[in-house]
């Protein structure tokens, strides 16, 4: 048995290091440190608690950033096929919009709710 590798690996657990830290480290894999280590309770040290709240962040910039590209996609995708309205379509599309998201008083005012950016600049194209 590896004994002064289990050793290092009970030492470098007890003060705080992952089992991806050890094993780079001890070079032994995670299922002998997952054995070895079993009764050594895990208290991430601040490197540890650091680079996983980074890791976090990182990981949502990562699907925000996917999420940013797949919606532009879709929206070139829909630009290309759509193409350019022509007048009785907008006045259409205006309609469902209104129907839709405006305001059905009876103060003869067209008014609409809502505060997506392009959809304000629909409507006031319409």
């Amino acid at each position: 048995m590896k004994l002064a590798e289990r050793e290092k690996a009970i030492e470098l657990r007890t003060n705080g290091f992952s089992y991806n830290d050890i094993a780079d480290q001890v070079c032994v894999s995670k299922g002998s440190l997952s054995r070895w280590l079993i009764n050594i309770p895990f208290v991430p040290s601040e490197k540890v608690i650091e680079r996983r709240r980074l890791s976090r962040i990182r990981s949502g910039q990562i699907l925000h950033n996917r999420k940013i590209a797949r919606t532009n996609c879709i929206q070139n995708n829909a630009a290309e096929e759509i193409g350019p309205l022509a007048f009785k379509e907008l006045k259409l599309i205006g309609a469902v919009a209104y129907w839709t998201e405006g305001s059905k008083t009876n103060d003869s005012l067209v008014k609409f709710t809502n505060s997506d950016p392009e959809f304000i600049k629909f409507v006031l194209k319409w």
